[in-house]
């Protein structure tokens, strides 16, 4: 948890809060700041203060922005980020990570980093009825190239965590497959998820890489005009997984969209340019394309594709099921029902169409 602060050094940082925004503040500070800085005060006697307020984040923030930090972003944390992990994406991504710097004189972290270009790809409007197909085409080449440069930097395959979404793979099938609830609900996403149960041998043929978790559009810079991407912020989940494990992402945000609980594909046709095509096709083929066109040798789509689409498979299953709806689905619950949809929908689309 964060509160960012994106500024210049003229702007008056005490005031301009967006009404919106002032609850998520509150609960940051008198909730989750709190409880940081009191089990801190716990473990280390020689630390006293318990309290952190937004006023003392957008002083301190004015600071450095007054000292040498001018045009930055400056984040104020709960905890540390893991700068380990961002280092090695940097190495392996370049200028695509933005740069950071730790400063360690405030009662909580403080990072700062370079104002990135480009635009959220979640604030930008998709309208269904005219579709900018060739800028969201460009988007997802450059994801499908981001994604690839990691093949290039294989890990060992020591390297997984206990609760990486490959180690715990098998188990998690196990227990959908027994989800008496699900089988009732939906009867052929059971039947998917048992065929899938018996592929997973596939994802040992696939190399550890180091994996951005969350590509969604809320963490994936584009520019404006021309859709290339820019920028990939909060690598701090990121972690060693299966090449192609993130690629559910894709499907989420650019090849269909989610909308009042449901996700649908991009269906409508995709003009002159592709006759007989629908955006999503045009999409899906643009992004695969680009992916095996730019993985490390030894990495080819004929002997492969079929491992790194069970990839896919399991990051979905992860994405929408490990948190709670493991062993039973409560359509009572609003997330259950939602998740259940998202991923009945997708993994659906993806066997009627490969």
């Amino acid at each position: 948890m964060a509160l960012e602060i994106y500024a210049n050094v003229g702007a008056n940082l005490s005031i301009g809060w967006e009404e919106s925004e002032q609850e998520i503040i509150r609960i940051f500070f008198e909730k989750k700041v709190f409880a940081v800085l009191k089990n801190r005060a716990v473990h280390d006697s020689s630390f006293t203060s318990k309290r952190c307020s937004a006023n003392e984040c957008l002083n301190y923030a004015k600071t450095l922005m007054q000292i040498r930090h001018r045009n930055r972003v400056v984040q104020c944390r709960t905890v540390e980020l893991n700068t380990k992990v961002h280092d090695e994406a940097k190495q392996i991504w370049g200028d695509i990570v933005a740069n950071i710097t730790c400063h360690d004189n405030f009662i909580l972290p403080v990072y700062t980093y370079n104002i990135l270009p480009g635009q959220l790809h979640i604030w930008q409007k998709v309208p269904r009825g005219s579709f900018p197909l060739e800028h969201e085409k460009t988007t997802v080449v450059d994801l499908a190239k981001f994604i690839a440069t990691a093949s290039h930097f294989p890990h060992s395959k020591e390297r997984y965590e206990s609760n990486s979404w490959i180690m715990c793979a098998n188990a998690a099938m196990q227990r959908l497959e027994h989800n008496a609830s699900l089988k009732n609900l939906a009867p052929d996403l059971h039947t998917l998820i048992a065929t899938l149960s018996n592929m997973l041998y596939l994802l040992d043929t696939l190399p550890a890489v180091l994996t951005h978790l969350d590509l969604a559009g809320q963490n994936i810079f584009v520019d404006r005009d021309a859709g290339t991407l820019t920028r990939v912020i909060d690598f701090e989940e990121a972690r060693t997984e299966a090449f192609g494990i993130n690629i559910f992402t894709l499907y989420e945000n650019h090849i269909g969209s989610m909308d009042n609980g449901h996700w649908s594909p991009y269906d409508m046709p995709a003009g002159e340019e592709y006759p007989g095509l629908s955006v999503s096709k045009v999409l899906t083929k643009a992004f695969w394309d680009a992916l095996w066109a730019n993985t490390a040798p030894g990495l080819e789509r004929n002997t492969f594709e079929e491992a790194v689409g069970i990839a896919l498979r399991v990051g979905i299953i992860n994405r929408y099921f490990v948190r709670g709806m493991l062993d039973d689905i409560d359509l009572e619950k609003r997330v259950h029902a939602v998740s259940l949809d998202y991923a009945r929908e997708i993994l659906l689309h993806l066997r009627d169409t490969e």
